[in-house]
């Protein structure tokens, strides 16, 4: 069993080893990757604090407004600040939308149809406007691009008719891992990618190298969800799974029809309802669709009984169900499941986790060294940081290790 390897393994290792064993668990014929926004940093997309400042700035930029039940203006992006400033610390757009999704569902059972806020009394109509617009700021920012700098003057908003988005370093991801010396190990199945982004780059990028592969939509350009399509006969070398949703997803409010669109068409008609799942805490949004599949199939791709990697690259470890489901996973009796983290640093759940019985199985490959278990296993002493838990570093890092196993192959 490959547990049974990793048990082999010194307390003490030194930088060579250590290379060699990350190595071993990148070439493993089960990987399972999870990207997060820092996997799309580089590619001029904004992390999640960015993201926030954008959709406030352009809502006070479109003079967007709502109404109390007194009729008196809101000005929209007051009452985003204000929401964030209700909920308080380092939040987030995404805890922003939490909070609307509380006040419309307050709103929904009462028979006035409305809610207190600190602004006052609304109804709920004014707030699913609000919700619109920042989901609309979401999708026009995560398309085109934008490079955040607290500094105003310093800021690179992309547009349509000049986007400033960059797929290249997804497509060298993508060389990397689907190329020639990596493909056999992954001859048996196919690859699945989760990710959290709204974006589009690792279907862009898979596309752009011809690797065939399926998102859990049938069609062309325009598609539904049929979750089948991952259950395909025929030959594909990748799943990918968006745990969030994506700026080209739409609910037809009529029947609920879930539907990959191109962004512009002015169809479907009805389709307004950008399809993105940023209610990190709410479970109940969990169990609907696509995002019951889409969870289901990350537990059953990381819960498998035989061993597996998840290769986690960019996720900041701020979403409570996906961090759930990993323990489970890790924590499970006979569980053979490693995690191999790029991370800047071993923070959040990462660093309980290491002090868990399953902390032997759990690398974190940060700025200053490997942690495994409750120490470092290999500092990176005279070196200095090191850049190999960025998104840009990882991929090197999966490149040299093609090269090595080529080598012994």
């Amino acid at each position: 069993m490959f547990l049974a390897l990793l048990k082999t393994i010194a307390d003490e290792m030194t930088l060579d080893e250590i290379n060699e064993e990350i190595d071993r668990l990148i070439g493993h014929r089960r990987l399972v990757w999870l990207l997060g926004a820092g996997a799309s940093f580089a590619s001029g997309l904004p992390l999640m604090d960015g993201l926030t400042a954008r959709v406030v700035d352009k809502l006070r930029a479109d003079k967007h407004t709502i109404k109390d039940v007194a009729g008196v203006e809101i000005n929209t992006a007051d009452f985003v600040h204000d929401v964030l400033c209700t909920i308080g610390g380092s939040c987030t757009v995404e805890q922003v939308l939490d909070h609307l999704a509380d006040y419309l569902g307050m709103a929904r059972r009462v028979a006035a149809k409305t809610v207190r806020t600190p602004l006052g009394e609304i109804r709920y109509d004014p707030i699913e406007r609000s919700r619109l617009a920042i989901l609309h700021v979401i999708r026009e920012t995560i398309r085109y691009g934008y490079r955040h700098d607290t500094d105003p003057t310093k800021q690179h908003i992309g547009s349509p008719g000049s986007p400033i988005v960059d797929v290249r370093h997804h497509v060298k991801f993508v060389e990397a891992l689907f190329g020639e010396v990596l493909a056999a190990r992954f001859a048996a199945s196919p690859v699945d990618i989760f990710t959290t982004n709204y974006d589009t780059l690792i279907e862009d990028a898979l596309s752009l190298c011809s690797v065939p592969y399926a998102d859990g939509f049938s069609g062309g350009a325009v598609a539904f969800w049929n979750p089948s399509a991952y259950l395909a006969k025929e030959m594909i070398r990748s799943r990918v799974y968006k745990l969030h949703g994506s700026v080209d997803w739409t609910a037809t409010p009529a029947n609920r029809t879930i539907v990959r669109r191109r962004i512009g068409d002015a169809y479907p008609e009805d389709a307004e309802d950008l399809l993105i799942y940023p209610q990190a805490s709410k479970y109940d949004l969990a169990r609907r669709e696509p995002f019951d599949t889409l969870f289901q199939c990350f537990r059953d791709s990381i819960g498998g009984r035989e061993g597996r990697v998840l290769v986690v690259c960019g996720y900041g470890f701020g979403d409570e169900h996906i961090n759930h489901d990993i323990q489970a996973a890790m924590g499970r009796d006979g569980s053979d499941l490693t995690l191999l983290a790029f991370a800047k640093s071993p923070a959040g759940p990462l660093s309980g986790w290491l002090t868990q019985s399953f902390g032997e199985r759990i690398y974190v490959l940060a700025e200053d060294g490997v942690y495994r278990a409750t120490d470092p296993a290999c500092r990176s002493g005279t070196a200095g940081p090191r850049d190999w838990w960025t998104f840009e570093g990882m991929t090197a890092r999966l490149r040299n290790a093609r090269t090595t196993i080529g080598a012994r192959a």
